[in-house]
């Protein structure tokens, strides 16, 4: 039988909000999208922070319900290469990746939330500053 090594290491997680519409054009885009989109960014970075991606779904009252993901990301691999600084980095990565999607999707907002701050990341484009 093959032995099972287990590490236990502080959590941490990032994670960012973002709806499905184009405000340019009014219509959905696909999660092939926003997938392409996210590995497009990584590529660019000297170190890649793997993402998870999942389904959500925002609603505010009867008139406002989008579809939308919850990209997140967790201190992994368990041999950490930022050293100290890796929740920085985290919330600077998540951060740039936001800005990234915000411009490359044309959204209105876009959230990162880490465990004491939440980031909203505003498309002058479509919102009035």
């Amino acid at each position: 039988m093959d032995k099972i090594n287990t590490t236990i290491r502080k959590s941490y997680e990032v994670k960012i909000f973002i709806g499905s519409i184009d405000e340019s054009c009014g219509m959905s885009f696909t999660e092939e999208s926003i997938v392409r989109l996210i590995g497009e960014f990584q590529d660019s970075t000297i170190h890649i922070l793997p993402v998870r991606i999942s389904k959500t779904r925002f609603i505010s009252g009867v008139k406002y319900d989008e579809l939308g993901w919850e990209l997140s990301s967790i201190n992994f691999p368990k041999i950490n290469c930022w050293g100290r600084s890796y929740k920085s980095f985290m919330i600077k990565y998540m951060n740039e990746l936001a800005k990234f999607l915000t411009l490359k999707l044309n959204q209105k907002r876009v959230c990162v939330v880490s465990p004491n701050k939440t980031y909203i990341h505003e498309n002058t484009k479509f919102i009035k500053v």
